[in-house]
């Protein structure tokens, strides 16, 4: 490993175009009369886009969007740099010591690192590949002066106008995530692509339906599946350890959900996923059946099931749904990525965030999520955790007996790990299950499921003592 990845930082090489693709913004090698692709150093598990735009512009005082990430060329060594295909949006500052020069020409001779120009042609090709795809709207020509201009005509009925900052946080080719700065407040845009497709549908319904809860959408553009929102705040869930700011955010969520209870019907007719019960039972069998092979792809992991301890978890699983069904709780709105970089606060509400992952189900099952994130970034104490719980607890009060929310406390620990594996990790897809990642990441969710079996039978245990 070398002592860039060791320090939490990586290299990104840019490939760096003009708008009208037909030049590459390069730097001359120190030592021979070749070129070099700009290269920056940014951190490892952040954002790309966000981090490679800000380090370009830093750098080499180019003012920059991310584009896509290229395949990677075979040959090429897998510990050379990453690549990013990228586009100048204006003229190199005369203080750069990069310049621009005719793509039409080069050769490998042209560059130090063979690997740059092989990374170059890769590029260009993917690039003439996206061309007049309506599914990867962001690596068109002009794309990005479209959407500059269909920005400034959403705002301009709130007397808004955009101030010429922008930052970009997410790119791909269907992808899109970029803040704009107003004379006002900031406005977000955001384009999502396949697999995520039933998130612009879902993020318009229930921002119709909830404005308290979700950011104001001004703006949509349904062949980009994207819409446009005026900021919700700047300060995430997951920047504050306080407590009282996690109750905030249960009680929010308490409250969302009570007031969804009636609305399920139109919140499954935008594209959330069906988590109901009834339809979790269902699944508890062939989804077991499916965890064999993971635990025989799996078996040098550490504690890997055996066939009869999955098919005794899969009896647990359905007795804990079944014992759910009996204590009636209303199906709700709920949320299976409910991290606290998903929640905003400001000083009278919450605001929930990233809605692809929207379901109707057990409400329960939402705050499982947020009291899980909750024990990794503040603390796993019984004594903090009463808080959040509480909090959440008390809202459901009104309609729900304490006895009965303890239970449902209880049980839903489980039935929450379980519905999150069965519903996004693809396991329907024998391919998918072969994959190393895919294998390891079950494996981890079917042991946590059998933790939370066993507590629930050691409590039981004590229970009937």
């Amino acid at each position: 490993m070398t002592s860039i990845e060791q320090s939490g930082r990586e290299t990104w090489r840019s490939i760096v175009l003009d708008q009208h693709r037909s030049q590459i913004v390069v730097m001359a090698h120190k030592t021979s009369p070749t070129f070099c692709l700009p290269s920056v150093e940014i951190p490892r598990w952040e954002r790309i886009a966000e981090n490679l735009t800000e380090a370009v512009r830093q750098a080499w005082h180019c003012d920059a969007i991310c584009l896509f990430t290229p395949t990677l060329v075979p040959s090429i060594d897998s510990d050379n740099p990453h690549y990013e295909v990228m586009e100048c949006l204006r003229p190199l500052r005369t203080d750069s010591s990069c310049v621009q020069v005719p793509i039409q020409g080069l050769t490998r001779d042209s560059f130090h690192d063979e690997a740059d120009f092989l990374m170059l042609h890769r590029a260009l090709a993917e690039l003439d590949s996206y061309a007049n795809d309506a599914c990867a709207p962001f690596v068109q020509v002009g794309w990005f002066r479209e959407l500059q201009n269909w920005v400034a005509e959403a705002i301009r009925p709130r007397h808004l106008r955009l101030s010429g900052s922008f930052y970009q946080l997410n790119a791909s080719p269907s992808f899109s995530l970029v803040r704009f700065e107003t004379n006002g407040p900031d406005v977000w845009f955001k384009a999502v692509g396949k697999p995520n497709l039933r998130e612009f549908p879902i993020t318009v319904e229930l921002a119709r339906l909830f404005p308290s809860y979700l950011p104001e959408i001004i703006g949509q553009k349904p062949k980009w599946n994207a819409w446009l929102c005026l900021s919700a705040g700047s300060t995430m869930l997951a920047q504050v350890c306080d407590v009282s700011s996690w109750r905030d955010a249960a009680t929010a969520l308490a409250r969302l959900q009570i007031e969804s209870v009636d609305q399920v019907g139109a919140i499954l007719n935008a594209g959330a996923r069906d988590l109901r019960l009834q339809r979790l039972s269902e699944a508890a069998e062939p989804f077991f059946v499916a965890m064999r092979m993971v635990m025989r792809e799996a078996h040098s992991l550490r504690e890997a099931l055996s066939r009869e301890e999955l098919r005794l978890l899969c009896i647990q699983v359905r007795d804990s749904i079944t014992l759910l069904e009996d204590l009636k709780v209303s199906d709700a709105l709920g949320h299976l990525d409910l991290n606290p970089a998903n929640i905003v606060l400001s000083q009278s509400r919450c605001i929930l965030l990233d809605w692809a992952d929207a379901y109707v189900g057990h409400p329960f099952i939402s705050f499982q999520y947020l009291l899980e994130h909750f024990k990794r970034e503040v603390g796993s104490a019984a004594d903090l955790q009463s808080g959040p719980l509480a909090a959440y607890s008390q809202v459901w009060q009104e309609f729900l007996t304490s006895d009965l929310i303890s239970k449902t406390m209880e049980q839903s620990r489980l039935v929450a790990a379980f519905a999150y594996a069965a519903s996004l990790f693809g396991w329907h897809d024998e391919t998918k299950l072969r994959r190393p990642e895919v294998a390891r990441s079950l494996a981890s969710m079917v042991r946590r499921m059998n933790r939370e079996a066993n507590e629930l039978r050691g409590h039981a245990a004590l229970c009937r003592d």
